[in-house]
């Protein structure tokens, strides 16, 4: 969405997933769109700030994607952005992309305690895999191996109550 909003002329998205309720708090959808494929709600939401953007959604998952699938939709764009919570999407895309494009990785801890942005740079900079060491055998496709264990964070102090509890919205400030 932010995207559209700095003048961005085509966007593809690839989701299989619906908006659900709880995406609403944290994604820009509105509840009239809960129960739609997000790959064809999101191109209405981004129309509604920039109607000159040209959007082409996907409905599929990434992982299924063969090699050639991507190098055909790697081939069709200039900058790539991974912004789902799926390391070996991210590994994927690191291997058939790094070296011809740019891409931005994004992602958040639990409960969004905590959240990176890591660009990558072909020739330039090292490659997502380098800097996100994988768990397990995620290399070779293990998508079992990429499932994390992430403790519950305790938000209650020794007494029991509850602590401050961690946003799950942040505001970048953009300059004018």
């Amino acid at each position: 969405v932010d995207l559209a909003r700095a003048g961005i002329g085509k966007l593809i998205l690839i989701d299989p997933d619906i908006v659900e309720e709880k995406n609403l708090c944290r994604c820009e959808y509105f509840a009239d769109q809960i129960g739609m494929n997000k790959v064809h709600a999101l191109p209405d939401t981004i129309h509604r700030i920039n109607p000159a953007v040209e959007v082409e959604g996907i409905s599929w998952n990434i992982l299924n994607t063969t090699p050639k699938m991507m190098e055909s939709l790697i081939s069709s764009v200039d900058i790539g952005f991974h912004a789902t919570d799926s390391l070996p999407a991210g590994y994927m895309l690191n291997r058939e992309a790094y070296d011809k494009l740019p891409v931005v990785y994004t992602g958040l801890s639990h409960n969004a305690f905590s959240g990176f942005v890591i660009y990558t740079l072909p020739g330039v900079t090292p490659c997502y895999e380098c800097i996100m060491p994988a768990p397990g055998d995620i290399r070779n496709d293990n998508q079992e191996a990429a499932v994390r264990e992430i403790p519950d964070w305790d938000y209650t102090d020794n007494t029991g109550r509850t602590r401050a509890i961690p946003g799950l919205f942040v505001d970048i400030s953009r300059a004018s």
